[in-house]
């Protein structure tokens, strides 16, 4: 699978903390973002799935 480069804008204390914290993990920035980036899908996901019977109740209106 190829690689593509996305390139982001961020104020310059996040871009310090972001270092910081890569750094600390052991791991570059772009690794970092990606593990962090793709953690926060997954969690999104898993909460989405498991609130989506009460979504669908609630876009039904509320009739079972």
């Amino acid at each position: 699978m190829g690689k593509v480069r996305i390139s982001i804008r961020l104020d310059l204390e996040q871009a310090e903390r972001i270092r910081q914290h890569a750094s600390r993990a052991g791991m570059d920035i772009s690794a970092y973002l990606v593990r962090s980036a793709t953690r926060q899908m997954a969690e999104t996901e898993a909460v989405e799935e498991q609130f989506s019977g009460v979504d669908a109740l609630i876009a039904g209106g509320g009739r079972s």
